[in-house]
């Protein structure tokens, strides 16, 4: 189903709206940039795309992603809390463990040959 221009200048006025009560930045600036963003997660399956707007409008990364890297950290000793995760780039967690993330390819790669690196996005980062 295709929304009208009224439906998505309503929304997008929502996520301002939402953006100014929260302090945060608004990532998207303009209509067409929050339209193409809509529809991209609508057609991605997303079952409440406004929900989904709003927490990419305060997170880095989706939340089973942010699940996944916190499983991870916890195997790995680290004290951070979700709500530092959801915060995290993929980048950033890397980087910070860094000496885990070589140790898990090295063994990743004996185990699995060229397609290890699909299994570090599947098991540190929640890939698909």
């Amino acid at each position: 189903m295709r929304h009208t221009k009224e439906y998505f200048k309503e929304k997008y006025r929502e996520v301002i709206e939402y953006t100014m009560d929260k302090g945060i930045e608004n990532p998207y600036h303009s209509l067409d940039q929050f339209i193409q963003d809509y529809e991209y997660l609508r057609e991605s399956g997303s079952k409440n795309v406004m929900k989904d707007i709003k927490y990419y409008t305060q997170y880095e990364v989706s939340y089973d992603t942010a699940r996944a890297m916190l499983r991870q950290a916890r195997e790995f000793g680290g004290t951070e809390k979700f709500k530092d995760i959801k915060g995290m780039t993929t980048r950033e967690f890397a980087e910070k463990y860094i000496d885990e993330l070589r140790a898990a390819q090295k063994e990743a790669k004996s185990m699995y040959g060229d397609a290890y690196s699909a299994y570090i996005g599947v098991m540190w980062f929640g890939s698909e």
